[in-house]
Formats: C-alpha cells, sequence, structure tokens
C-alpha cells in the first residue's frame, strides 16, 4: 500500500520524503496532491514533505534540506559541525555542500559549492551523508572567528574525531581551498616546544619572579610531575602541545589533577604556547601563587 511505502521511506530518512522518491515507488503525482491536501504530507522545501503530524525526530531539518538539495549534496559546515558535537547546534539555517554544480537557493537552506569534494572526506551518520570532522574543520575556518576554531579544533581532537595528521591530509588535499591556509597557519603555530625548551623558558620566567627556583621532574603519589615548590605544595604542569590530547589523555590528566588536589596539592596548567606568547600572564599567575 502506499502509506506503508511512504512510511518506510520516511522511517529512515527523520520522517522525509521526497518526491522523486515517491515517483520512483509508482504514487504519482496526484496522490501526493491528495495526501498534501489531507495534511498527510507537510511541505517542508520544494519536493520535499514530511509525514504525519508528529514532533519531527532529531536531523529532521538536515534531511529535509538533504533531500531539497539531491543526492549528491552533503551535510557541511556549521551544521556538520554540530552533529558531530564540537560546534552548538545550529538554529538558522542547515548548511549542504555540493560539488561541482549550482543549486537553487531555498528558505531555510544554506547552499555551499565546491569544485572538488573527496570521497575520503565525505561519510554517512545517521544514515545522513555529511562532511568528515576534518573537512568540517577545513569549511569552517573562513567562517568563525579564530577563538571560536580554536575551541572547535580543541573539542573534535578531546572527543577523537580528528588528530594533527587528518588534519594535514586534509589541508593536503585542499591546499588552495578558502580557510586553508587560516587552518594551516594554526596547524603550524601550535608546533610544540620540545620538552626541555619548554622547562627552560619556564624557569627563565621564574627567575623573573625571584623565589627559589621549584625542583623539576618530581614523583608525587606515583606521579612524575614537571615542577613542584613542596615548601608551597604548588605543582605546575606545562601542557606541551595544546591539541595533542586524546579524550583518554584528557581523563587521565582530569583524575591525576584530582587525587593531588586531594594530597593537598595545588596543580596549574600553563601551556606551551603560554610560555611563549603571554609570559606576562604568566608571570603575573605565578606571583599571585608564590605571593
Amino acid at each position: 500500500p502506499p502509506d506503508r511505502v511512504i512510511a518506510a521511506l520516511a522511517s529512515g530518512q527523520a520522517g522525509n520524503v521526497a518526491a522523486r522518491q515517491l515517483l520512483a515507488c509508482g504514487i504519482g503525482r496526484g496522490a501526493i496532491a491528495h495526501r498534501v491536501r489531507e495534511h498527510r504530507l507537510h511541505f517542508r522545501h520544494q519536493g520535499v514533505y514530511a509525514v504525519g503530524h508528529t514532533a519531527p525526530p532529531p536531523l529532521a531539518r538536515e534531511f529535509a534540506a538533504f533531500l531539497a538539495c539531491g543526492d549528491d549534496s552533503v551535510i557541511s559546515h556549521a551544521s556538520a559541525g554540530a552533529i558531530w558535537g564540537f560546534l552548538p547546534p545550529v538554529l538558522g539555517d542547515v548548511h549542504v555542500t555540493t560539488a561541482g554544480r549550482q543549486i537553487r537557493a531555498q528558505p531555510g537552506i544554506r547552499v555551499h559549492t565546491t569544485k572538488l569534494l573527496h570521497p575520503k572526506d565525505v561519510l554517512r551518520r545517521h544514515n545522513l551523508p555529511l562532511t568528515k570532522p576534518a573537512r568540517t574543520l577545513l569549511d569552517l575556518a573562513s567562517q568563525l572567528a579564530l577563538r571560536d576554531l580554536e575551541r572547535a579544533i580543541d573539542e573534535a581532537m578531546v572527543k577523537d574525531l580528528v588528530d594533527r595528521a587528518a588534519l594535514g591530509a586534509v589541508l593536503a588535499r585542499y591546499p588552495h581551498l578558502r580557510g586553508a591556509a587560516r587552518l594551516g597557519a594554526i596547524i603550524e603555530d601550535d608546533a610544540p616546544l620540545s620538552e626541555s625548551g619548554a622547562e627552560r623558558r619556564f624557569r627563565d620566567l621564574v627567575a623573573k619572579v625571584r623565589v627559589i627556583q621549584p625542583r623539576g621532574k618530581v614523583r608525587i603519589l606515583g606521579y612524575t610531575v614537571d615542577f613542584v615548590w613542596l615548601d608551597r605544595r604548588l605543582i605546575i604542569e606545562i601542557d606541551g602541545y595544546k591539541y595533542h590530547r586524546s579524550r583518554r589523555k584528557f581523563e587521565s590528566d582530569r583524575e591525576r589533577d584530582a587525587r593531588l588536589h586531594a594530597a593537598g596539592f595545588t596543580v596549574v596548567r600553563f601551556t606551551w604556547r603560554q610560555l611563549r606568547d603571554e609570559p606576562a600572564v604568566v608571570l603575573f599567575r605565578l606571583g599571585q601563587l608564590l605571593g
């Protein structure tokens, strides 16, 4: 029966069907129009309908936009970032990318056109095609403010969605894409100091505070800490690379800090980037901590 066919299609598409799909299944335009008049199909975009009266399921807006733009389109930019979980939900237009063809804009859809979208950079998630995290971040590099872009990269790293190698690979595939230079500069700028270089820079800053130098590489509660003032119960950890952490590493660092705190130590983390670019901030914080 036609309604069963419609329901089967909609169940895998977040409650949406495209007119071209119904026609391909033998459900004619008259039957479609009849169901629209009876409010069994609800207009979403040109040639796309929501089925039934229930509240739309998750990703209903994104699926409707994908169906409206064609089977070779993908969800991208901020919409893909929200689905991957390193950006907040998108309340405005759904972002869709098409490769090699122009399509007419529709209300509720923001269309991006690219000359090339490599198959390696597209994945189906919840049956919905979208750009992979690395390509999504590359697309966002030309749109987000610097701080928001860095935060998105951080979040994607913590969630184990990308690593530096994945970002380097996507930059190699699209060296001239808008945003590539900016993303590349961020990754290059975050090349870490060596461990000895970071240690030396921190000791130079401590010398400016005119306090006794801390002890380095001391074992406390089974952990090797970077620096410690035992008389002040103060531990300083230097995070060598802002974007190196997996979720496991992130969580283990938090557990380590909690155990040290419970033993009466204050644990403060500085990044190598702060040592390099914000020495005054580090000095001010050290002055507060050491009195």
